[in-house]
Formats: structure tokens, sequence, C-alpha cells
């Protein structure tokens, strides 16, 4: 505040609205579409959602909803969560940098004033570090024991100085969402319906294709 009082600079209320606008569409667009994204992953998969239902209804019970110190008890949930924030990668390109002077790298120039643009579903689709990376499997998260392994692998959220700010809010609200959910309902395809097909479509987000569903009460 001393250095913006000194230097006679601020924001103008179209700068804040702009900025305002900038942190409330990143932060529901792409939880909603991941959400979108594990309700096909899990129709398709009906073992997986059976599999987090028991955890669930092992560890929580029906008296009360998921919360965020449940988590490190539900490790199956979780690794759920991380596998859908991988295959289902929202967000497949991260922002571009400028590079502000020559780089070396591995025999390769990159030019000064280059445009950057990584590339993320990359490092989702690796297989030397996701073997049959196309296929949903929670499992590749979790170790012999059953604990979380390897999330730290994924780069959904990008990385570095300019790493995602909305990561921890974005995880707990999938978690938090995902599980109640899964706790309070089936969610199956229409009825006489196959699931939907894993597939989607490159726009603002990575989204599934438009799907119907059915949730089943459990109460």
């Amino acid at each position: 505040m001393k250095t913006v009082e000194t230097s006679n600079e601020y924001y103008t209320d179209e700068q804040l609205l702009s900025v305002m606008a900038d942190l409330f569409g990143a932060g529901t667009e792409t939880s909603a579409t991941t959400i979108e994204w594990a309700f096909v992953y899990l129709m398709n998969d009906m073992d997986v959602q059976i599999k987090m239902r028991q955890e669930i209804d092992d560890i929580v019970g029906n008296g009360r909803l998921p919360t965020m110190s449940d988590k490190h008890k539900l490790p199956y949930c979780e690794a759920v969560v991380i596998e859908t924030f991988r295959l289902g990668n929202v967000v497949p390109f991260s922002l571009p940098h400028n590079v502000s002077e020559d780089i070396y790298f591995k025999g390769f120039i990159i030019p000064k004033n280059a445009v950057i643009m990584p590339c993320l579903d990359s490092v989702a689709h690796d297989e030397n570090l996701f073997p049959d990376s196309h296929s949903f499997k929670p499992d590749r998260f979790l170790d012999k024991n059953g604990k979380i392994y390897g999330q730290d692998k994924i780069l959904s959220f990008s990385l570095g100085r300019r790493v995602c700010l909305g990561e921890s809010l974005a995880r707990m609200e999938v978690f938090l969402y995902l599980t109640a959910l899964v706790q309070r309902f089936e969610i199956l395809p229409p009825e006489g319906e196959s699931p939907p097909p894993v597939k989607g479509q490159l726009g603002v987000t990575y989204s599934p294709d438009s799907f119907k569903l059915r949730a089943i009460s459990r109460t």
C-alpha cells in the first residue's frame, strides 16, 4: 500500500471488475467441467463408482456429508479426483510465455521474443509416466499400501511461479462435490441408454460432449 500511495498508482473500477470477472470465470468453468468429466468416467466404469461409494459408506456413513477432514481417510476417492484432473484435462494448454532472451536447451535455440505455449496434455498422456494413459485408472495414484502416490506428476494446474492460483480451492471443491454426490446418488445413464462417449470438444476449456444422466437417490 505504501508503494501505491507514493507512486500514485491504483486500480480503476474497470480494472477491478475485469480482475473479478477473470477470477470468477476461471474458478467456475474449470471446476464445473472437471465434475462433468467425472460423471462421464463414473458412468462408463461403474466399478469405480461402487468402490468410491463403499469407501465413503465405510468411513463417513450416511449421517453427514464428507468434509475435508475425511480426505486423508478416503484415498480411493481422492485418487478418482486426481485421475479425473489428469484424463479430463480441462485446460490442455497453459498460458503463453514470452522468451526474454535467447535460450539454448538440449541443442536447440529458443530465440528471444519467441512465444512458448506449454502443452500440459502431453504430460497427462506420457506413457512413461502413465501407462495406458487414455484409460481411466484411479489406482495408478495409489501405492501398495493404498496411500496416495504420484499426484505431483500431473500438471493440470501448470507449474512454477505462474501455477494456477486456484489449485487448492479447485481440488477441495471437486473432492467435496463429487464425494457428496456419490454418497447420496447413484450416477447412471438415462434408462435404456448407453453411457456417454468419452470424448470432448476444445473451446474455452476441454469439455465433454453434451450428455444426460440419471441420479437415483440412495436415501
